[in-house]
């Protein structure tokens, strides 16, 4: 692994809270690397690129994904920089799939808050070994958007409508989705449900695709929050396409109830010996 020690005390902490931080994620070197390839990606993104901001007089608030399909440097990182290893040690998984690459760079002033929400509702997958890995690219701390967890919200067996994070020019439909409101998650919990983490450049924070998490706007003068998130997904993983999700780069060519794979959806990761890509 490239700087990440995962110990069982780490593992315990990610299953318990459904978040872990695991600091020196990735090497400075590998931070360097992300950033430059972030800054090219904000000067021409995507065709899955969305600015968020629109409240009067907000900075920049950018957001991109799937990246890796059409961007080398995307995909290095993706493929080559050990994320895949720590995550599937946390999952408790023996393979780890890309499912796809994400970034979302709050600038100084950057007001727009990220919504409460859980991520499962939104994707076209089920299963429990799946998460986001979180990598800071600046120092973060809530004061300039670094993102809240409600500890243990994973194990609740609930699930909630997906939320528009501001722009309401994304496509999406989650009007239609199958699930209820996500409650007032300020006052439906106690200041201890509450977890937060002081990031450095090359930390990571690793979340359960069913916590409940959400971050407040950039609140700084001059720090950014910049965030490479590298979405994945382990062994019991299955396809579940239904109405309310989110637009997707590509749709896999897969019947419901069939395991994630394939080229769009590649292994990137496998203890000796545990490849499912073969099969």
């Amino acid at each position: 692994m490239d700087g990440a020690h995962i110990d069982d005390d780490l593992i315990r902490k990610y299953r318990e809270n459904g978040v872990a931080m695991v600091p020196g994620a990735v090497s400075p070197d590998w931070v360097a690397f992300m950033r430059g390839a972030l800054e090219e990606l904000m000067e021409k993104p995507t065709k899955m690129g969305l600015e968020y901001a629109y409240h009067e007089g907000s900075t920049r608030f950018f957001g991109d994904q799937y990246m890796w399909l059409t961007r080398p440097k995307f995909r290095k990182i993706a493929f080559e920089s050990g994320i895949a290893e720590f995550a599937g040690a946390l999952m408790g998984s023996n393979t780890v799939n890309l499912f796809f690459d994400q970034v979302l760079v709050k600038e100084p002033g950057a007001v727009e808050p990220t919504p409460w929400h859980h991520d499962l509702p939104y994707w076209m997958v089920d299963g429990e070994q799946i998460c986001t890995v979180w990598i800071a690219l600046d120092p973060v701390s809530v004061e300039n958007g670094g993102m809240r967890y409600v500890k243990g919200s994973h194990l609740s067996g609930e699930l909630y409508s997906p939320t528009f994070f501001g722009n309401s020019a994304e496509d999406d439909t989650f009007e239609e989705t199958r699930y209820k409101p996500l409650p007032d998650v300020e006052t439906a919990y106690g200041a201890d449900d509450f977890l937060s983490y002081d990031l450095q450049p090359g930390d990571a924070a690793v979340h359960h695709a069913r916590t409940i998490h959400g971050a407040p706007g950039n609140a700084s003068a001059e720090t950014r929050r910049r965030g490479y998130m590298l979405r994945v997904f382990g062994d019991n993983i299955a396809y579940a396409p239904e109405p309310g999700q989110a637009k997707v780069a590509v749709r896999p060519d897969l019947p419901p109830g069939a395991p994630m794979g394939g080229e769009y959806f590649p292994e990137i990761w496998c203890r000796a010996g545990a490849s499912r890509a073969a099969e």
